[in-house]
């Protein structure tokens, strides 16, 4: 059978950001003084920094678990991260983003609500003006992450996932670095609470043989 634009379609790529990767660079630590024959320890320091501190930002083991996740147990802990928009983003598609979170709690309506918020740059060098790194990270999904909680049945430590948040189609741009802040903005209930990690579901480009697009299977994420 040949194939055209009827017959194939694009299921939605889903990706995962681990929190130990969404933390590196979050931590300031100490500068290092080497002295020669004597053994040097690196420390984390409380440097505030933009706004944010260390202590917003440490990654340790969940309980005895032998897992990490990003400790963010007061309202309003937050980190940045610096990512990339994929290069074969379909812009004609929204792009969902969702958390993956745990806590100690077994109290099903113990949880927390997450922001994220996001700002676009324009690279520059070669000759070209960019845009100024800046602490204001401010631009709203267009459709917010719902408050979460651990639900029943349950368990300590269990991880769990947010509903998604939503950036409307033609608002990326292939390539292009958006800084996203996630924060835990309010938490309900638990002690504690670890972020695990971001996930981002979107429609890679493809274009058939006309240059005409195929349908797209409905999101696999449950």
């Amino acid at each position: 059978m040949p194939i055209t634009n009827d017959n194939i379609r694009r299921g939605r790529r889903a990706e995962h950001i681990p929190v130990q990767q969404l933390a590196v660079g979050n931590v300031l630590l100490t500068a290092l003084t080497l002295t020669e024959g004597t053994p040097n320890t690196l420390n984390t320091s409380t440097v505030t920094f933009g706004g944010y501190t260390s202590a917003a930002a440490v990654v340790e083991q969940i309980n005895s678990t032998g897992e990490t996740g990003l400790k963010m147990s007061t309202d309003g802990n937050a980190i940045l991260y610096d990512w990339m928009v994929p290069l074969d983003l379909d812009a004609a598609y929204e792009v969902r983003l969702r958390l993956n979170w745990a806590t100690e709690s077994t109290t099903s309506t113990h949880g927390a609500l997450f922001t994220i918020t996001r700002k676009a740059y324009v690279r520059g060098g070669r000759g070209a003006a960019g845009t100024a790194l800046s602490a204001t990270v401010s631009t709203a999904l267009n459709t917010v992450i719902a408050a979460d909680t651990v639900g029943t049945p349950n368990e300590a430590y269990q991880l769990n996932t947010t509903e998604s948040g939503i950036i409307s189609a033609g608002l990326l741009t292939p390539g292009e670095h958006q800084t996203l802040k996630i924060a835990m903005t309010t938490k309900t209930g638990a002690t504690n609470i670890w972020l695990r990690g971001l996930e981002y579901e979107y429609v890679p480009a493809y274009s058939g043989q006309d240059g005409a697009v195929g349908p797209v299977i409905d999101s696999a994420w449950t």
